[in-house]
């Protein structure tokens, strides 16, 4: 039994629930990351007197002395402080790891650039009609949260981003139910190239067996085109579908695993997807603010946007994954549904901004943002926030940046309601 932990990256919720899991166990516990205290959500572990912290910095002197590192799936197998504390002989593991070595119950994997909450969490409500399903992983659930609660009986749906996937590689492990919703390009700030990038999703179906089910749309051309790379053992069910009819995926299982029409049908019906996506939040004055925060890409992005019948007020941008917003840019100049684009500061506003031909307004805070999009707003538009971007650079993630969103989206109804009363 390892006696000294390393928590090497604590994040918001993972590193919480890892270091909670551990603590509870008796084991010694030490937190490091780059951050402060006041940065961090500690409330939750101040209770342990066996969790001590180092906070601002590394020192290897931690990673050497720890029976078992645990990383955050945000860093990358290439750290330097991974790599030598390897070659040290330390055992380097993570939250996705210890779950799926221990998870008693049959896991069904959901991965892909874009839809996985919206599949896995519509594919656990359907399962609830017959089964004890837990939700977990990059959904915000985390992992060994739940770990000590789930039963052999139960069914657990995990949705995996690809740094998960890149851990599950590590012990040549994929769930035995696994669904691709679709695949293009996204993290190309953390792979080189799209090859690199799905070779890291891949280890959702890489290490199955031959009695498993890999699920895909066969109309996602793009996927299509990368799965003929790999030899496949598992049972191939390629729905003839597209890339964003995440729904049917869902429904397929259902049926599979027993679900009644008749429960898919009620489900269906009353199913909200997670927040940040495509959620709309309230409705002011006959405008509608909807909170896109999880599209972190142009092109998660644009399948909303195009959606849209209704003229619009953009808020977007922030920072960069090194990815192609051609597609976007061209949406942005020539689309009449957009009166107005409203910038996030940072280095994606920066590249769409170059080539950008209409008006826009940049700012560096969700409040004013938010403002301004209702100054230029008219009765039945839609104010959305799809920033197309990741969050970094201005909040602590992209559910935080959906949070001042409906933050903002609250003062401004506060607001146009005390001034309703003045008049």
């Amino acid at each position: 039994m390892e006696k000294n932990v390393l928590i090497f990256g604590l994040g918001q919720k993972g590193g919480i629930s890892s270091a909670i899991y551990f603590a509870k166990q008796g084991y010694k516990i030490k937190i490091t990351d780059l951050k402060k205290k006041e940065d961090l959500p500690l409330n939750r572990l101040l209770k342990f007197k066996n969790i001590s912290y180092r906070l601002g910095k590394h020192s290897f002197n931690d990673f050497l002395k720890a029976d078992l590192i645990i990383k955050n799936p945000a860093i990358s197998w290439n750290n330097f402080l991974i790599k030598k504390a390897t070659k040290a002989g330390k055992k380097i593991s993570s939250q996705v790891i210890i779950f799926f070595e221990n998870c008693p119950a049959k896991i069904i994997g959901v991965s892909g650039t874009k839809g996985k909450s919206t599949t896995a969490n519509m594919i656990c409500e359907l399962l609830k009609k017959k089964y004890k399903c837990w939700l977990v992983g990059n959904i915000g659930k985390p992992f060994l949260k739940f770990l000590p609660k789930i039963k052999k009986e139960d069914i657990v749906v995990a949705e995996l981003s690809s740094f998960q996937l890149e851990d599950l590689a590590k012990i040549k492990k994929s769930p035995s139910i696994s669904i691709f919703t679709n695949f293009f390009a996204d993290h190309q700030d953390r792979y080189k190239n799209l090859n690199n990038y799905f070779r890291a999703k891949s280890a959702l179906f890489r290490f199955q067996k031959n009695n498993n089910l890999f699920i895909y749309p066969q109309k996602d051309l793009l996927l299509s085109n990368f799965l003929k790379k790999y030899k496949i053992k598992a049972k191939k069910i390629g729905l003839p579908i597209d890339g964003s009819e995440n729904e049917n995926l869902a429904i397929w299982l259902a049926h599979h695993l027993g679900i009644k029409k008749s429960q898919i049908k009620e489900v269906l019906k009353n199913f909200q997807p997670p927040s940040g996506r495509r959620e709309i939040v309230a409705k002011i004055k006959k405008r509608t603010f909807i909170n896109d925060t999880c599209a972190t890409n142009p092109q998660s992005s644009l399948f909303l946007l195009k959606k849209i019948k209704k003229p619009f007020i953009l808020i977007t941008g922030g920072l960069d994954k090194n990815l192609n917003y051609k597609n976007f840019i061209k949406f942005l100049n020539k689309s009449k549904k957009v009166r107005k684009t409203i910038f996030l500061s940072g280095s994606a506003t920066e590249k769409i901004k170059k080539e950008l031909k209409k008006n826009f307004k940049e700012t560096n805070s969700m409040e004013k943002a938010v403002k301004m999009a209702f100054s230029f707003s008219k009765p039945n538009d839609f104010i959305i926030l799809s920033p197309a971007a990741a969050s970094l650079n201005l909040f602590k993630n992209e559910f935080d940046r959906g949070d001042q969103f409906k933050k903002s989206i609250k003062k401004l109804n506060k607001k146009v309601n005390n001034l309703k009363n003045r008049l």
